[in-house]
């Protein structure tokens, strides 16, 4: 395979798709915080974690993510407006997508929850584009906990070297390094396409190939 590679692993939330909750969130705990600072509040929750990683419903997640964080919030608005998270599919993600070389399979190593993964993958239609998923909420793993990256390696049968992971939050990037798995930071489709052409993974585009026949004459 093209540079050694035999499964692309895309983490959805940040780079192929726009996750709004993340504003939410900072409005509700501290306007002043980064965006790193609450995705670390959210990746270290107790209650998004039992969450994604299918032990609690839906119900039970919002009243104790409330509870845990002090939210100023009821958990019924929570929960009525938890969808709209998922904002919508990022510029050049198709694209991305349908850009990957023949040849290599494409899946997702990816945390979410029974109210997001059928919005992404059936309401956004990016379910097409993918040959296997590894999301939380159905292995009960979940990032960037060691298992969770251990278990795609062994479902996929491959070497972990084999498998190019990106993700646009670095303490998972780390997770999957530790595994074995050659990965990379990317946040949205540029920077993830970006890290694909220096492996030889995007397919040359028509006037790629004509540019290239033209500098041989």
């Amino acid at each position: 395979m093209t540079s050694g590679i035999e499964v692309i692993l895309f983490d959805v939330g940040g780079v192929l798709v726009e996750v709004a909750g993340i504003d939410n969130l900072r409005q509700w705990t501290d306007p002043a915080s980064s965006d790193e600072e609450v995705w670390t509040l959210w990746l270290t929750s107790r209650a998004a974690r039992a969450f994604e990683r299918g032990r609690i419903d839906a119900p039970e997640f919002a009243r104790e993510l409330i509870a845990e964080h002090g939210l100023p919030v009821q958990p019924e608005a929570l929960l009525d407006g938890f969808p709209a998270w998922i904002a919508g599919v990022l510029p050049g993600a198709r694209e991305l997508l349908n850009d990957v070389v023949p040849g290599v399979q494409v899946g997702t190593l990816s945390n979410s929850n029974p109210a997001h993964w059928p919005r992404i993958m059936v309401e956004l239609g990016l379910d097409i584009y993918f040959d296997t998923h590894f999301v939380s909420h159905q292995t009960g793993r979940i990032k960037p906990d060691p298992e969770a990256f251990d278990y795609a390696i062994g479902e996929l049968g491959c070497r972990a070297d084999t498998i190019l992971f990106v993700d646009d939050n670095q303490v998972n990037v780390d997770g999957a390094i530790g595994a074995g798995m050659r990965a990379h930071l990317a946040h949205g489709p540029h920077e993830a396409r970006q890290i694909l052409a220096r492996y030889g993974l995007i397919k040359a585009r028509a006037k790629d190939l004509n540019t290239e026949r033209e500098d041989d004459v």
